[in-house]
């Protein structure tokens, strides 16, 4: 048996049967990472666990010493997909590991890490490139916001994967004239953004890594609300930062849901 098989996570799987403490192995030609067997088994029962990293089929085998097949699992690995509820409603995002993995690989770390709850909509844009940014800032008291410090690094862009900047896309924020800079910060475009995909080295784009399932009128709704100027102390200097909610609009839980 085996748990629920999801696209980054660790996969569990359990083997029972008897003499099991004689020696038995896993095999996973591929999708999964290396494989380790747990301790504490017993002669009835023995767990291995490994990384998921790719989609679709997995035939898991289990081994005698000798390389005899004694069991077999068939597995399928879906397209993984993001719940983040929100103080607006929920958004539910389904992911592409094939055409952007690092970037989707990176966005998972994130989440499953728990680093987006109690993280903002911190930027709504509502002219042109029409956008709905979170992921760099946190609640503070009294409706006041402070920033957060990415906990990984930055990873390449992944702007020229066939993915292109349509309503409902997400996409992953950079700093601006540094290509290779997305961390944490993400973005939801609520209408078509064609100037935000690759044009050339010089107009590298913003790298999609997926699209949203359930949640286009919560998009919406958020891409609608009041927004002003707003002061936040970043690295020790007060910043004004535009196009910033009034109120606070919090991510208040986010997870990995398949």
């Amino acid at each position: 048996s085996a748990s629920p098989v999801m696209y980054g996570r660790t996969l569990f799987v359990s083997v029972s049967g008897q003499a099991l403490d004689k020696g038995i192995s896993l095999a996973i030609a591929s999708g999964c990472g290396d494989i380790t067997q747990s301790a504490g088994g017993s002669d009835a029962t023995q767990q291995f666990s490994c990384r998921v990293n790719a989609i679709g089929p997995m035939t898991v085998q289990v081994l005698r010493g000798g390389g005899t097949r004694v069991a077999s699992l068939e597995l399928n690995v879906p397209l993984p997909q993001a719940r983040l509820t929100t103080s607006k409603g929920v958004i539910e995002v389904e992911l592409d590991p094939i055409k952007a993995p690092l970037s989707v690989n990176n966005f998972l770390d994130y989440l499953n890490e728990g680093y987006y709850r109690n993280t903002i909509f911190h930027r709504v844009v509502k002219i042109s490139d029409a956008v709905i940014q979170a992921g760099g800032f946190s609640t503070a008291a009294n409706n006041g916001i402070v920033p957060k410090t990415a906990t990984h690094n930055p990873i390449a862009l992944e702007s020229q994967n066939g993915l292109t900047n349509l309503r409902g896309s997400i996409g992953l924020a950079r700093e601006g004239g540094k290509p290779d800079s997305a961390t944490s910060q993400f973005f939801f475009n609520v209408t078509d953004n064609p100037a935000f995909n690759y044009v050339s080295a010089d107009q590298p784009g913003f790298a999609v890594f997926g699209r949203i399932t359930v949640g286009l009128d919560v998009m919406d709704v958020i891409g609608a609300v009041p927004t002003d100027f707003r002061s936040v102390v970043i690295n020790g200097t007060s910043t004004l930062l535009p196009n910033v909610p009034l109120d606070n609009i919090i991510i208040t839980a986010a997870s990995q849901i398949k």
